[in-house]
């Protein structure tokens, strides 16, 4: 004959007295309110060893602890806006969605002359908040997109201008500001970059929509670089092919010499 139900009971609960009040919880779970929890403190992490450049994207995470200590980590889409629907979040120089992805201005001059800042309050108790000052690299892969477009004739890759020199120094050394201009076109981007980043300029044509149409040809490259950001000439590489039955795009072009951006 097996024991009371009421004793298996008390057995359970025992065990969960003797295992300490100090743990995690996570709030994927549907009961995701941190009201009357107690909390007395927020702390924001960031993924470990995660590069965020100008531009890229990431997921936070929020760790609330309680003044018993309980510890209740808030993290990706698990419980989705009801659990982040527990803070009041804000962010200079960049965007935290409702789920908790935060991506930084794509705009490099946004986060250059000010921190990019993350802002959390309890939204039970604003008194309880956490601030994360989130560090920006220039050392990323970063891709310039100035494909043709696929219509029912391919349109050929553009033709793409770029100057770059020095804008400034930071821990890592020199960084570079690339612009990069598509001639006949508004499309354009700004880059900052240092040693170890890599950028990927994308000017190939495009295949037609259409069965027997013509292919885009591919398109070229020239940049001007000035000659104290020379040594960062090696970081850059071109996809330059013509659609099916097209002509490829000509070997990227450097310039070395003096160059203005305004």
């Amino acid at each position: 004959m097996g024991a009371p139900r009421h004793t298996l009971a008390l057995v359970a609960l025992a065990a969960m007295l003797s295992s300490g009040c100090s743990f995690l919880r996570d709030l994927g779970r549907s009961e995701s309110s941190l009201a009357g929890r107690g909390i007395n403190k927020l702390e924001i992490v960031l993924p470990e060893g995660k590069k965020l450049c100008p531009g890229f994207a990431t997921r936070l995470k929020i760790r609330a602890t309680s003044r018993e200590d309980d510890v209740y980590l808030i993290h990706g889409r698990s419980g989705g806006p009801k659990s982040w629907a527990n803070f009041d979040i804000s962010m200079r120089g960049g965007v935290v969605t409702p789920d908790g992805k935060m991506r930084l201005s794509g705009d490099p001059r946004t986060t250059w002359s000010q921190n990019a800042v993350i802002r959390a309050n309890l939204v039970h108790d604003p008194r309880v908040s956490a601030r994360l000052v989130v560090p920006i690299s220039y050392d990323c892969a970063y891709k310039a997109h100035f494909r043709g477009l696929r219509r029912l004739e391919g349109v050929a890759g553009l033709n793409v201008q770029g100057l770059m020199d020095i804008v400034g120094l930071r821990d890592a050394g020199p960084v570079a500001r690339l612009m990069l201009r598509a001639e006949g076109s508004n499309r354009a981007g700004l880059f900052y970059l240092t040693a170890g980043a890599t950028v990927e300029i994308d000017v190939r044509g495009a295949d037609p929509q259409r069965e027997g149409g013509e292919a885009g040809d591919g398109g070229s490259v020239t940049l001007r670089i000035a000659p104290e950001a020379s040594q960062l000439k090696s970081v850059f590489s071109v996809l330059n092919g013509g659609g099916k039955g097209a002509k490829d795009g000509p070997p990227l072009k450097i310039e070395i010499g003096e160059v203005y951006i305004p």
